[in-house]
C-alpha cells in the first residue's frame, strides 16, 4: 500500500507533467525527484503496516497519519546497543544505511546536474529540490534541519589552518577608496606566508625582457620577503640574481629555442617546491600586493578547492574577473566568461585564464602533458582537473595581453588532436571548426552508447544531400526512408547515433540513376550499382527492386533501394509538389506524410530515442528495440556520451552542433 503522500506526489506531478508550459515542467522536475526519494524512503525505512512494525522501530518516521497526510516524527530512536540486541531491528537498521546511501546519491546527482545547468529557472528548481533532500537527510539521520536559505545552494565552510579568518569591519572602514575593509582576526595558528607559498615563474617567452623579469621580481621582493621563487628564463635575458637579496631565489637558466616543453621547465621548476601552495604565475607583468596570498590561501582552506585565482589587468588596463566556465560536450568545447555560484566573495569557474594558487600535491598530482606547447598547456590542465576552481576578484594579477593567440587557429591544433574535438567555441566569440582528420577522429568506429562526431555526421550528410540533389536536378524521383528519413522528422539533420544512410529511388529511373556514377566518383564517392540482377518483376505491373550503395572515404555507407511505386510519383500526378523537408540546411524530397510513415514503420513512442539496431546487436532493423534510454558508455565520463542527454525530446540536440 502506496502512503497518502506519495500518491499525493503522483497526481500532482501526472497533472504538471500534461501541461505544456516551461514553469509547470520545471516544477514537475522538481516533484519527480521528491517522488523517487520517497519511494526510496517508503520502500526501505516505513512499513506501513503497522501492525507488523517491529517495537524498535528504527527509523525516525513513526507512522504516517492518514487522516491528515502528514508524516509524524518518533519521539525516541533507539540506540545502536539496543538495535544489535534485537535481530528485526538490526535488519532495519542495515535498511536505514541503504537509504542514507542512496538519498546521498541522490544528493549528488542534483548537485552535479545542478553544476551542469548553471543558472535559469530549471537551476532554481534544482537548488530547492537538493534542499529538500538536504532536509529529508537530517530527518533520517536525526539532525537538524538546514537553515540556510532554500535558493542558496550553500558550501560547507572548513575553518582555516594556516592563515587567520577575515572579519568585515563596514562600508565605512576605509572610505572612499575602499582598499580595506576585511582584516584577519586574531588567532594563534598563522604561519609566515614565505613557509606557505612557493612562487613559479617561466619567462622563456621569447617576448619577456630582462626587463620585465626584474620588475616581477623586485615586486614579489617588495611584497613578500624572504619568499622562494623558482623562475626560468632564457639564457639571452638571464640576469643576475644577487641584486635579490631578499628572495630566495632559484634561476634555471635555458635555451628556450631548443629546450624542452614549457610544461618540463614548469615542472622542472616545481618538482623543487616543498611549500604547502604553489603560485603558478603565468603570464606576469608586474608583481603588487594586489596579489593578496593570504586572500588565496583563505579561499583555498575555507572553500576546501585545490586551485584559486584573481582578476588580472592587463598592461592597457583591462580589468577582467578571470572565470571561465568550460562545456565538453558532443565533440565540442565551450568556453565562456562568467560564474554560475559564489560564496565568502569568490566564484567558481571550470577555466582560469591567469595566474593561480594551488595545493602543491594537487599540482604535482595532476601535471603538466609535456607534449603540449605552451599556448594549449593550461587548457588541457584545466580539462583534465574535473573539479572547480575558483576566482576571488579582489585578488588581481598583472598580466601580459594574450587575446592575440585567439585569432590563431592553429595554436588550438595540439589540443584538438589530443581530445578529439570538433569545435571550439571561446568566450570572445572566437570560434574554429576542425575537420576529423585534424582531430584524428576514425568515422567508421562507431562505439556503443557514444555520439558520433559531428565531423563524421557531416560527411554522411553532406553526401546524402548530394545524392537527393542530383536526383533533382536529373527529373528522377528519391526519397528519404528509414532512420534517415527519421533523423528529418525528428531532428531535421542525421540521428547522432547514425551507422548508415537509406534512400529510395523509382525502379523505373535505376538506368538513368546508375549512368550518372561519374558524377559520384568526382566526387570521391564510391559507386556500386548491383545491375539487372537486382531487379525483378513485378509488382502491379511494374518492375521492382535495384540496388545502389554509396560509400565515402571515411566509412560511410548509403544502401539505396528502388521502388515500383513512390507517393512523390502520385503527388506529381496530381499536379502537387512533392514533399520536402528540411534536412542539415537543404530540402530533401520524402515521403507524401513523413510524420505517418514514420509513426507506422517505427511503431510507439518514436519520438523518445532509440540507437540503431546494428549498435545494439538486433538481428534486422525491424526488430523492436527499446527507447527506455541510451546505453551507458565504455567510458562514463567521455564528453560524448549519449545517456548525458535525455532520451525524449529534440532541443537537448539543437545546441551540441549533432
Amino acid at each position: 500500500m502506496v502512503s497518502v503522500s506519495v500518491k499525493r506526489l503522483i497526481t500532482v506531478t501526472s497533472r504538471m507533467l500534461g501541461r505544456r508550459k516551461t514553469s509547470f515542467f520545471v516544477k514537475a522536475f522538481e516533484y519527480i525527484i521528491l517522488f523517487a526519494i520517497f519511494t526510496v524512503f517508503h520502500g526501505l525505512l516505513m512499513p506501513l503496516d503497522t501492525t507488523s512494525t517491529p517495537v524498535c522501530n528504527s527509523s525516525p518516521i513513526e507512522h504516517v497519519d492518514e487522516s491528515s497526510k502528514v508524516i509524524r516524527l518518533a519521539t525516541t530512536v533507539p540506540t545502536v546497543n539496543e538495535r544489535k540486541a534485537d535481530p528485526e531491528c538490526e535488519v532495519l537498521a542495515q535498511k536505514d544505511n541503504r537509504v542514507l546511501k542512496k538519498l546521498r546519491r541522490i544528493k549528488e546527482e542534483l548537485e552535479e546536474a545542478y553544476s551542469h545547468q548553471r543558472g535559469g529557472r530549471i537551476s532554481k528548481r534544482l537548488q530547492s529540490a537538493l534542499f529538500k533532500v538536504k532536509e529529508i537527510l537530517a530527518i533520517v539521520r536525526n539532525e537538524s534541519e538546514p537553515v540556510e536559505n532554500p535558493d542558496f545552494l550553500g558550501e560547507t565552510e572548513v575553518l582555516p589552518k594556516n592563515v587567520c579568518p577575515e572579519v568585515y569591519k563596514g562600508p565605512l572602514y576605509d572610505y572612499p577608496l575602499h582598499n580595506n575593509g576585511f582584516e584577519p582576526e586574531e588567532c594563534n595558528f598563522t604561519k609566515p606566508l614565505h613557509t606557505l607559498v612557493t612562487v613559479l615563474l617561466n619567462f622563456c617567452g621569447p617576448e619577456t625582457s630582462s626587463q620585465t623579469i626584474r620588475r616581477v621580481l623586485k615586486g614579489i621582493e617588495q611584497t613578500y620577503p624572504q619568499m622562494s621563487v623558482y623562475v626560468v628564463m632564457d639564457n639571452r635575458n638571464a640576469i643576475d640574481m644577487a641584486g635579490f637579496t631578499g628572495l630566495n631565489v632559484t634561476r634555471f637558466s635555458e635555451n628556450c629555442e631548443n629546450s624542452p616543453s614549457d610544461a618540463e621547465m614548469w615542472k622542472m621548476a616545481g618538482d623543487k617546491v616543498t611549500t604547502k601552495y604553489t603560485f603558478v604565475g603565468r603570464d606576469l607583468t608586474h608583481f603588487t600586493n594586489d596579489t593578496r596570498f593570504q586572500r588565496l590561501i583563505l579561499a583555498a582552506e575555507t572553500l576546501n578547492v585545490s586551485h584559486v585565482g584573481g582578476a588580472w589587468r592587463t598592461p592597457d588596463g583591462h580589468w577582467n574577473m578571470g572565470c571561465h566556465q568550460t562545456l565538453f560536450r558532443n565533440w565540442t568545447l565551450n568556453y565562456r566568461s562568467g560564474y554560475y555560484k559564489s560564496f565568502k566573495e569568490c566564484v567558481y569557474c571550470g577555466y582560469l585564464p591567469g595566474p593561480f594558487l594551488a595545493e602543491t600535491q594537487a599540482l604535482k598530482s595532476l601535471g603538466f602533458d609535456k607534449s603540449l606547447p605552451a599556448s594549449v598547456m593550461f587548457e588541457d590542465f584545466f580539462l583534465r582537473m574535473r573539479s572547480d576552481a575558483v576566482v576571488c576578484p579582489d585578488a588581481m594579477f598583472h598580466v601580459e595581453d594574450t587575446s592575440a593567440k585567439y585569432s590563431q587557429r592553429s595554436k588550438f591544433l595540439p589540443l584538438v588532436r589530443k581530445w578529439h574535438i570538433n569545435k571550439i567555441k571561446f568566450a570572445n566569440e572566437k570560434s574554429y571548426a576542425y575537420s576529423c582528420q585534424e582531430a584524428n577522429l576514425l568515422c567508421g568506429h562507431k562505439d556503443k552508447g557514444y555520439a558520433v562526431a559531428p565531423c563524421c555526421l557531416q560527411s554522411l550528410a553532406d553526401a546524402v544531400k548530394f545524392f537527393m540533389d542530383t536526383c533533382d536536378k536529373n527529373n528522377l524521383l528519391c526519397e528519404l526512408t528509414e532512420g534517415t528519413l527519421l533523423g528529418a522528422v525528428k531532428l531535421n539533420k542525421v540521428l547522432p547515433w547514425e551507422r548508415d544512410a537509406d534512400l529510395l529511388f523509382h525502379t523505373a529511373n535505376y538506368s538513368a540513376l546508375a549512368a550518372l556514377r561519374s558524377m559520384f566518383r568526382e566526387r570521391r564517392y564510391d559507386f556500386n550499382d548491383k545491375g539487372n540482377s537486382s531487379v525483378w518483376c513485378c509488382v502491379d505491373g511494374r518492375k521492382a527492386g535495384g540496388k545502389i550503395q554509396i560509400s565515402t572515404k571515411d566509412g560511410w555507407s548509403i544502401e539505396t533501394a528502388g521502388q515500383h511505386m513512390m507517393e512523390s510519383e502520385l503527388l506529381i500526378q496530381q499536379g502537387l509538389a512533392p514533399t520536402r523537408v528540411f534536412y542539415d540546411g537543404q530540402w530533401v524530397t520524402v515521403t507524401r506524410n513523413p510524420g505517418l510513415a514514420a509513426r507506422n514503420r517505427y511503431g510507439r513512442e518514436i519520438y523518445r530515442h532509440a540507437q540503431h539496431w546494428m549498435t545494439m546487436g538486433k538481428r534486422g532493423g525491424y526488430e523492436d528495440y527499446s527507447t527506455s534510454g541510451f546505453s551507458p558508455c565504455n567510458s562514463p565520463d567521455h564528453h560524448a556520451c549519449l545517456d548525458r542527454y535525455s532520451v525524449d525530446g529534440n532541443i537537448q540536440f539543437e545546441y551540441c552542433d549533432l
